[in-house]
């Protein structure tokens, strides 16, 4: 967040208000978090499910990946910002 030339006073703004985001996001996960779970889901027996503070384009790739080499389906409700994982076999 912070930049050359940039105050700590809106550095400091900038953080309070994206912390303030994922909290009233209600997800125990933040955008560099969730990309680094799908693996887990897809070794899980039956259905797993996750609550993202938002899809980034890197975990629709490891989901993408991930069913290549797994039997799983993935589903992802973008309203609700939860992604379901459903081993296939």
């Amino acid at each position: 967040m912070g930049e050359k030339g940039k105050r700590a006073e809106d550095v400091g703004k900038e953080a309070a208000e994206k912390i303030i985001k994922y909290i009233k996001s209600n997800s125990p996960l933040d955008e560099h978090a969730e990309d680094q779970l799908i693996p887990y889901l897809a070794l899980a027996d039956g259905m797993s499910k996750i609550r993202v503070f938002s899809v980034s384009d890197h975990t629709r790739t490891n989901i993408w990946v991930t069913e290549k080499f797994m039997p799983v389906k993935f589903r992802i409700d973008e309203v609700q910002k939860i992604i379901e994982c459903e081993r296939l076999d």
